[in-house]
């Protein structure tokens, strides 16, 4: 992410190539598909983050293999386990910059 008072740029690498997204003004949510309109956690959750004013009681749901929960944990068919580690929010204001950082691991096994 690239950021100033006037714009956000994202980039992102799929393995073969690079993008570079635009993103509006307001809030928006990046998952691991990246600004994914159609992701169902997208779907459900951008609109509780752009209703709330503390985010974190989204962070402390215990996680679900749910494709549409916010904090996921699932098992892959080989055994490893495909989880959320961490989220973060920032924001980005004429006052200041704020970065939040959530690390999910922490009382969790790995």
């Amino acid at each position: 992410m690239l950021a100033d008072l006037g714009q956000v740029r994202m980039w992102s690498w799929n393995g073969e190539r690079l993008t570079t997204s635009p993103l509006p003004a307001g809030t928006s949510m990046v998952v691991n598909s990246g600004l994914d309109p159609e992701s169902e956690r997208v779907a459900a959750y951008l609109p509780r983050f752009r209703a709330a004013e503390d985010w974190s009681e989204f962070t402390a749901e215990p996680p679900s293999d749910d494709r549409g929960a916010l904090i996921i944990r699932h098992e892959l068919p080989d055994g490893r386990v495909f989880a959320s580690l961490s989220v973060m929010r920032v924001s980005i204001a004429p006052e200041g910059v704020t970065y939040d950082f959530t690390d999910l691991t922490a009382d969790q096994d790995r």
